[in-house]
């Protein structure tokens, strides 16, 4: 499925049906994909979704989500997954692409619409400090989203919707970067080895 391109302006109605979990682990950079559907294949990852779901049929798609996000952070920031300058350099690089190999504006844009409470949003899985970002990955964090390509990224999911979703800036921006920084580390370290690590996160939670 093709990205958005930044600075289009999606429109709402774009984003019916978008947003399911089979969407949204078949979407983005290719690598990025062979690690979402690594990681949500793993007995570990199914039963903690299953520890903090136990009624609501949205609940492990939105954890799970989450949980994979939080994971890549906490990973990245404990050096766990290739070196930082290298992970940095193909952050940009996925996040400059409008083409196969860029981030996925619309599908983010459909989990900012479905997932409108912020419990939805928070992990129930992992401790904040469990995602808490080392200086040098806050850096990358804080570089990449400053820049204008990535701020137009941003502004092509949120111009729509952000009358409805105020928080839409704050959640493209940490999906987007997931997105980026998942392709980065499948890539560096392959998306077995990555997901191996992220899965070491969540059972350390």
């Amino acid at each position: 499925m093709p990205s958005a391109l930044p600075g289009a302006g999606v429109q709402l109605g774009e984003y019916t049906g978008r947003a399911t979990e089979d969407s949204w682990l078949s979407t983005g950079p290719e690598a990025l994909q062979a690690l979402k559907t690594k990681f949500f294949s793993k007995e570990e990852v199914k039963v903690k979704l299953h520890a903090a779901c136990p009624w609501d049929a949205d609940c492990p798609f939105s954890q799970g989500a989450t949980l994979f996000c939080g994971a890549l952070r906490s990973a990245a920031s404990d050096g766990k997954l290739g070196d930082m300058a290298l992970l940095e350099s193909m952050v940009d690089a996925t996040l400059m692409s409008t083409r196969f190999y860029g981030v996925d504006t619309v599908t983010q844009g459909a989990l900012i619409m479905k997932f409108d409470r912020e419990e939805q949003w928070a992990s129930r899985i992992l401790p904040a400090a469990s995602s808490a970002s080392s200086a040098a990955f806050e850096g990358l964090r804080q570089r990449a989203v400053k820049k204008p390509d990535f701020q137009e990224l941003v502004s092509g999911i949120c111009d729509e919707m952000q009358a409805v979703r105020p928080q839409c800036p704050s959640r493209a921006s940490e999906g987007l970067l997931c997105q980026a920084l998942g392709q980065a580390a499948a890539v560096s370290v392959g998306a077995q080895g990555a997901c191996s690590r992220l899965v070491e996160v969540v059972l350390a939670a």
